[in-house]
């Protein structure tokens, strides 16, 4: 289940002592620190990986817009975020929804451990465009955040969303539905791609920071590395060994 604020309130110290723990360890390894984003500036994203513990969804939408091309550019984008928060230090899940008219769900929290297997079933997630059901999508995710289906009360809850385009299936629910699983607890990150407006995305977004937009799909890659960083909060960032 995605946790109350009281939870959450749990979740924050229990991960900051995790956090504190990774960062001693690794300063008594290395003679440096591991917390700051300007500890690693000299690396790239492929050389770092985040220590955290999260329970990480992706909402990936397959709407008309897309196309084939850029929804299996959305899958390597995804991949490369799951492959940095896959350290054998890391306590993370991770679940793919796809959504257009309606809400695939590609496998949940508790499905798969092996990160092999979680990256194929990414790499051969079916493309099936309609409309843009934003607001199901979200809404999914509040049911499949369950124990019984991996959802951790002692996880912080990410859900990503990956989309070029505003709802216009039930799209009066869609930031409804947003703040409904923010409101407990859940840390909304959306990534919106060419959109002439980025008021929907923005608004589903947990703050600023977590919004990022970007002008079509091949700039994905360009800014993985922030979004591996600002995702990594409440974990660390270290060099890969």
């Amino acid at each position: 289940m995605i946790y109350n604020n009281f939870y959450h309130q749990i979740l924050q110290y229990v991960t900051r002592i995790r956090a504190e723990m990774v960062e001693f360890v690794y300063q008594e390894l290395t003679g440096s620190s591991a917390n700051a984003a300007g500890d690693i500036a000299g690396y790239t994203v492929r050389n770092v990986t985040c220590v955290s513990v999260k329970d990480i969804f992706f909402l990936l939408d397959s709407s008309d817009s897309v196309g084939t091309q850029n929804f299996e550019q959305a899958k390597k984008f995804i991949n490369n975020i799951i492959e940095e928060f896959s350290s054998k230090d890391s306590f993370n899940r991770f679940s793919l929804l796809t959504y257009s008219d309606e809400v695939q769900i590609v496998f949940s929290l508790g499905r798969y451990n092996s990160l092999n297997i979680i990256q194929n079933a990414v790499k051969y997630a079916r493309y099936r465009p309609g409309n843009t059901n934003t607001a199901s999508a979200l809404r999914v995710v509040d049911e499949l955040s369950t124990e019984d289906l991996g959802d951790r009360y002692d996880a912080e809850n990410i859900v990503f969303v990956i989309t070029d385009g505003t709802g216009n299936v039930n799209e009066d629910d869609t930031i409804a539905a947003a703040d409904n699983i923010k409101n407990k607890g859940a840390r909304v990150i959306t990534v919106g791609i060419n959109m002439d407006d980025p008021s929907e995305v923005e608004s589903m977004a947990s703050s600023k920071r977590d919004s990022f937009k970007i002008n079509k799909y091949d700039d994905l890659e360009g800014v993985l590395e922030e979004v591996v960083q600002n995702t990594c909060k409440n974990g660390n960032v270290i060099e890969k060994k």
